[in-house]
């Protein structure tokens, strides 16, 4: 997987469904995962809607980072959120 950065945000989040059917909007966009898909998030104070369909098994994954400063370097560092 490549992944490049573009926006400048705070929170960043991998989402992968691995069974189960979750629909998701934040900012006015529209996403449906399904079985064996995945979502990138890239949010800083945004509200996000999931739903998810009753009596399916959901399997989830979901990895957040939050990205902070570090104040010591110009550098950019990720701790688990």
């Amino acid at each position: 997987m490549k992944l490049r950065i573009m926006e400048a945000c705070r929170l960043f989040e991998l989402s992968y469904c691995v069974s189960g059917e979750i629909y998701c909007e934040w900012n006015g966009k529209e996403n449906l995962m399904g079985s064996r898909t995945g979502n990138v998030l890239f949010l800083e104070n945004t509200q996000v809607y999931e739903e998810m369909k009753a009596g399916l098994r959901l399997q989830l994954l979901e990895v957040r980072f939050r990205l902070s400063i570090c104040p010591f370097s110009n550098c950019l560092r990720s701790e688990s959120a």
